[in-house]
């Protein structure tokens, strides 16, 4: 995060006071909709990118590997796995 912009400093200094004070049932309504924003903004798309633009199923994982931190994949002769 860019601690220079304070833009962002102020945004985050208020969330995390919002995420210090508030019940645990205003935690998780909170927390599930940045998740779930946060998913479909950036996983999701990735997803729909690597296997929708006819890449091999090799190249779609390493597509993925390049793109996701800690993305590790082993391809086995019946199944993939992915850890």
């Amino acid at each position: 995060m860019d601690t220079d912009n304070s833009f962002l400093k102020q945004w985050f200094d208020g969330v995390n006071d919002f995420l210090e004070s508030s019940n645990e049932v205003a935690r998780k309504e909170f927390l599930s909709c940045c998740a779930k924003r946060c998913s479909d903004s950036y996983p999701l798309a990735l997803y729909k990118e690597t296997f929708s633009d006819g890449r091999s199923l090799p190249e779609a994982l390493k597509h993925l590997a390049d793109n996701f931190d800690g993305f590790d994949y082993a391809v086995f002769s019946d199944r993939v796995e992915i850890g």
